[in-house]
């Protein structure tokens, strides 16, 4: 088997794990960026201004990074893979905003659904930027 092959072939085999686990740590690292951020700008977890921060900033994380990088790993086909990958992202997030919602209270159920419709505005953005008619589907080696 060919290098390049066998370097295709993981790459399509690759890109679903790869989008998840640059995902969490793309989160992660922005949990402790807005807590050191909110700590030197005098603001507690509890402020208004963190509840409101903390949701979008995670949504638009979740949603750009899972759909871009997943998008960035494949080598053809980034039309459809990005399409692909923002159902997933948004069909995961609606079944468990539908599987949790029942026992959130009402303060809970509201940034919750602020994160869900922040990654699924970020993510079907993302995915349009991958989406242009006048660009032919390139390989990127």
């Amino acid at each position: 088997m060919k290098k390049e092959n066998f370097i295709t072939i993981l790459r399509w085999l690759l890109f679903i794990p790869i989008a998840i686990i640059s995902t969490i740590i793309a989160v992660r690292l922005l949990g402790y960026f807005n807590d050191f951020s909110m700590w030197r700008l005098g603001y507690s977890s509890t402020s208004l201004f963190s509840k409101f921060y903390v949701p979008i900033s995670n949504g638009l994380a979740n949603g750009c990074v899972f759909v871009y990088t997943g998008t960035f790993i494949v080598p053809k086909h980034k039309k459809y893979v990005a399409v692909l990958l923002a159902l997933i992202i948004n069909f995961f997030l609606i079944k468990e905003l539908i599987d949790k919602y029942s026992t959130l209270g009402s303060g809970e159920s509201f940034y919750i659904i602020l994160f869900t419709t922040v990654t699924f505005i970020s993510s079907v953005l993302t995915m349009f930027s991958f989406i242009n008619p006048d660009e032919e589907d390139k390989p990127n080696n």
